[in-house]
């Protein structure tokens, strides 16, 4: 009897044991796959400062925000197909959310051969909702941008060129890092020209830069060594660039369009011998030629303030050795005692290459103590052969006492007098006397005066004798021309002033002055031309404007011109007609869009209007703006005919190569040839740059889940600039998301009313000019129905605890019966 209690006691025991742990277990149980939590937001690298994944970026983390489905929900674990590797799972954090959003980090690697884009991959989140594990998987987006990479250009850092046999010389990379990250650890593996070197003897030199940040360049230079045997000309060179960025890729790309110049040896030296000039006296200048054999092609002296009088070489000559060249200076009186430049210039043929020189050489003047001199002569009239001039000398005294009494001749030139008298010139003072010449008609075109002048001091009388160097025109040195010579009532119109050098020699410091009448100047460029080559025209642009009530008629146009030929000032004036027709409706300008889009390259369209009853012939449209700002493909169009009442549209493409807002002036210049001649119309436009915006919806899907509705989608911002206060309405209330950065996904998640047969938002957001933008989206696709169950959990508990109790009572009988049997046998 006790043994058979025993046994009794043992099967309780398995019983209440195998009840306890199937209670356990059925607390955990699966019990159905349910709808995926929404996720909010995914990021790279941070949350606060987002980053750019790029292929070859190594244990990136990425941040996925999730927010608990439903009051009560925790979610459990989230696991992540990573890109690139099918079906391995990363396992995330274990949370507990109770409906609120949840941060879960993932570190990744993508692959160097991932091509930049868009992507989609699956997201698994368990979590627990009404006592048992609902099971999750969804798709979500993430976006790998493209690498971009620093931009590298060489050159010779001794900031001169290198020739072969040049031995060790500085080779400079410059690297400019284009974009909005800093690039770090970046090293240039350059493949040097045969017989370029390293300095370890390889034909591979390498430049390491630690960092260069956004937007900026750095320089890092190594010595090379350039042997003889490296041949002269332009190399085309590879390079390899590697560099860390911010998340830790590593990056690397060979490119071939490197560029590295080796300079042929110079075959020819210029020297010369200091010299000591005094004002009024010629003095020699001994120019050295050495090469190893050339042909000089062209030899040229200049001086702004010194007169070139002559030299004695005649080219093409070939030489080899020392070539010895005179030059004769002459300095004109009242130049300032100082040191002057002197260029020294030419061409010559070495080896069957043509090649230049221009070297800047040095003369000191010194100060002429001797007496009374005439140091310049001012032609009131042209000097022309076979007519008598007025000119005006003036007459220096460097001496530092007055001088009185002066008799001035002279015998290079006749003059219509003996001689000219100055009362008195002060210390170191200079006083003008107006004298006439009598020119030959065989005159030379460079006279040499020499003149004579008998003076008085209070020490008793003197002379002295003094020369100057003077053109005699064989014809009319300048021409000035008026384009157009038309101009239209009440219009802004452009004039354009040409002037041309009808001389032998260039005209230097040129100064312009023109005065209008009638017309209203607005605007002018820059009156000043340092050279006017000989048979070369310079214009010269005057912005005016033509008053409406101006009477049509013909207006003189006063040009004044000062210049120096020959080292002598001299002065020209002009008095060029100026043309007033009458205004017609004429025509009208437009251009569209108002607002351009930096870094995208669009189209701009110019319309041109024909408002009045004749014909336009002859159109010329020029567009002016700054490439810096904008950048236009065609700057010049023509236009054979524009019948009246008739528009055209020239169309044109426009880039902005700026990453800021900013205003781009535009301006529009038209010629045309109307019945009454040709007509400029000006006028002045204002484009607005700015960064684009383009958000797209993707990946929409509706779900109805417990008489719920919910849409779910991601946002992309495909523009170049971020948008802000982004803001999304949908029926029945609205969402703020703020900033939108460009590149960045944004997954959306809104529950809407049961009973909403269409799904349309609309998404608000402001421009960088804070202009509020709203876009609307309609979703007409499928709606997917989920239900999650509820009472399953206990039918599962139920039948599972009725299948323990048949088991329980089938094992008593056995038992019972067994026990029975056993007794039995022992009373036997």
């Amino acid at each position: 009897m006790k043994r058979e209690f025993l046994y009794s006691m043992l099967i309780v025991a398995l019983v209440l044991s195998s009840i306890s742990a199937f209670v356990a277990s059925s607390n955990v149980v699966i019990i159905a796959r349910g709808p995926a939590p929404p996720v909010t937001a995914i990021e790279w690298g941070s949350l606060v400062q987002p980053q750019n994944a790029t292929p070859g970026d190594i244990n990136i983390p990425l941040f996925v925000v999730v927010r608990a489905f439903a009051i009560g929900a925790s979610i459990e674990s989230m696991e992540y197909q990573p890109f690139g590797q099918q079906f391995v799972a990363i396992p995330g954090y274990i949370l507990s959310a109770n409906s609120t959003q949840s941060i879960i980090v993932f570190y990744l690697t993508i692959p160097q051969n991932v091509s930049p884009g868009l992507y989609k991959v699956f997201l698994g989140v368990n979590y627990t909702y009404d006592g048992g594990v609902v099971e999750s998987s969804q798709e979500i987006p993430i976006y790998i941008s493209p690498v971009v990479y620093p931009k590298v250009t060489f050159e010779w850092g001794n900031g001169n060129f290198v020739s072969p046999g040049e031995g060790l010389s500085p080779l400079t990379v410059i690297v400019e890092n284009p974009s909005s990250k800093i690039d770090s650890n970046v090293m240039v593996s350059v493949d040097l020209p045969k017989g370029v070197y390293s300095l370890s003897g390889n034909q591979v030199v390498n430049f390491t830069i630690p960092a260069v940040q956004p937007f900026s360049v750095v320089s890092s230079t190594q010595m090379v060594n350039v042997s003889s045997s490296v041949s002269p000309g332009y190399y085309k060179v590879n390079y390899t660039i590697t560099f860390t960025d911010q998340l830790g890729g590593v990056h690397s790309k060979t490119f071939n369009n490197g560029s590295i110049f080796i300079y042929p040896k110079q075959p020819l030296t210029v020297k010369t011998d200091p010299i000591l000039l005094y004002p009024g006296k010629i003095t020699s200048l001994t120019v050295y030629l050495n090469s190893s054999g050339v042909q000089l092609t062209s030899f040229n002296v200049e001086s702004q303030n010194i007169i070139i009088s002559s030299y004695n070489i005649t080219t093409p000559i070939s030489f080899e050795g020392v070539l010895p060249i005179q030059v004769n200076l002459y300095a004109p009186y009242g130049t300032t005692p100082g040191v002057y430049p002197v260029t020294i210039s030419g061409s010559y043929t070495y080896g069957g290459v043509e090649y230049t020189f221009s070297v800047p050489e040095y003369v000191e003047i010194d100060l002429n103590e001797s007496g009374p001199e005439v140091v310049s002569i001012n032609w009131l009239t042209p000097p022309y052969p076979g007519s008598s001039a007025q000119g005006e000398l003036t007459v220096f005294n460097p001496l530092p006492y007055p001088v009185y009494s002066l008799n001035i001749s002279t015998t290079s030139l006749p003059l219509s007098q003996p001689y000219y008298t100055l009362p008195e010139i002060p210390p170191f003072g200079s006083s003008q006397v107006e004298v006439e010449f009598i020119i030959p008609k065989d005159a030379e075109p460079i006279y040499h005066l020499t003149f004579m002048i008998n003076y008085f001091t209070e020490y008793g009388r003197y002379s002295s004798i003094s020369s100057i160097i003077t053109p005699i025109y064989s014809q009319p040195l300048l021409s000035v021309k008026l384009y157009p010579n038309t101009v239209v009532q009440g219009q802004q119109t452009q004039v354009v002033l040409y002037l041309k050098d009808l001389s032998n020699q260039s005209l230097y410091d040129i100064h312009v002055s023109a005065v209008f009448s009638g017309v209203q100047l607005v605007g002018s460029s820059n009156n000043t031309i340092y050279e006017l080559e000989p048979s070369s025209t310079s214009p010269l642009a005057f912005s005016i404007y033509v008053p409406s009530y101006l009477a049509t008629g013909v207006y003189p146009v006063e040009v004044s011109v000062e210049y120096y030929y020959s080292g002598i000032q001299n002065t020209q004036t002009f008095t060029i007609p100026l043309i007033v027709t009458q205004a017609e409706n004429g025509v009208a300008v437009t251009v569209s869009p108002s607002t351009l889009y930096y870094q995208v390259s669009q189209q701009v369209k110019i319309v041109v209007s024909n408002n009045g009853n004749s014909t336009l012939t002859d159109l010329n449209l020029k567009i002016y703006s700054n490439p810096q700002v904008l950048s236009l493909s065609q700057t010049q169009f023509n236009l054979q005919i524009l019948p009246p009442h008739e528009n055209y549209t020239f169309t044109v493409n426009a880039f902005s190569p700026i990453s800021s807002t900013a205003v781009a002036p535009l301006s529009v210049s038209l010629q045309y040839q109307t019945q009454d001649g040709l007509v400029t119309y000006n006028e002045n436009f204002s484009i607005m740059i700015t960064g684009l915006i383009s958000i797209e919806v993707l990946q929409p899907s509706l779900t109805l889940v417990n008489n719920s509705e919910i849409f779910q989608a991601t946002l992309l911002n495909e523009g170049n600039t971020q948008a802000n206060n982004v803001i999304v309405y949908y029926p029945g209330g609205s969402s703020y998301i703020g900033q939108l950065p460009t590149a960045s996904p944004l997954p959306i998640s809104i529950t809407l009313p049961f009973d909403e047969p269409n799904v349309s938002i609309v998404i608000s957001y402001q421009t960088p000019t804070y202009q509020t933008v709203n876009m609307t989206y309609s979703y007409h696709g499928t709606i997917t129905t989920i239900s999650v169950p509820t009472s399953q959990p206990s039918h599962h508990k139920f039948s599972g605890i009725a299948l323990v109790l048949v088991i329980i009572i089938v094992v008593a009988i056995i038992l019972f019966l067994v026990l029975k049997k056993v007794r039995r046998h022992e009373s036997s």
